[in-house]
């Protein structure tokens, strides 16, 4: 009478075990790499707030920059507002406070990356003023 083994051989489930401990071990890495990522971003919105621009975010910088460098393109000529030149002056702020920044802006191409940077810095400028808040709170009340 012969057995037949319904399970695999020694060595093949060893395998199968290494192929399995290496994809958990890349998957975990590939969630940790997002993760940081995440929180880089975040770190470098915190100084936004308090060197570049107090009420304005990321995107409007960004987007004012690029109107004005559409405009010059075509050869418009277009009038700016007071607003507008603040915006213009606050995005060469941050290039020149953070130029790590500006060059991972100039980089980014797709939408939704960008969308999760810009979402992230904010996040991180709103920690900072709420941080800021606090601080002169506990300072006023001491």
């Amino acid at each position: 009478m012969s057995s037949i083994h319904s399970s695999p051989a020694p060595q093949a489930a060893d395998v199968w075990k290494r192929k399995y401990q290496a994809l958990e071990a890349s998957t975990t890495l590939a969630q940790s790499k997002s993760k940081s990522l995440g929180a880089t971003q975040r770190s470098l919105g915190r100084g936004l707030r308090r060197m570049v621009a107090m009420f304005h975010t990321v995107r409007d910088l960004v987007g004012e920059s690029d109107r004005r460098a559409e405009n010059e393109a075509s050869g418009e000529d277009a009038t700016y507002t007071d607003e507008d030149d603040r915006l213009l002056r606050a995005y060469e702020e941050l290039g020149k406070q953070m130029p790590v920044l500006k060059k991972l802006l100039d980089q980014q191409t797709d939408p939704e990356l960008l969308d999760s940077f810009y979402r992230n810095l904010r996040k991180g400028s709103d920690m900072a003023r709420g941080d800021d808040a606090a601080t002169s709170q506990a300072n006023l009340e001491g």
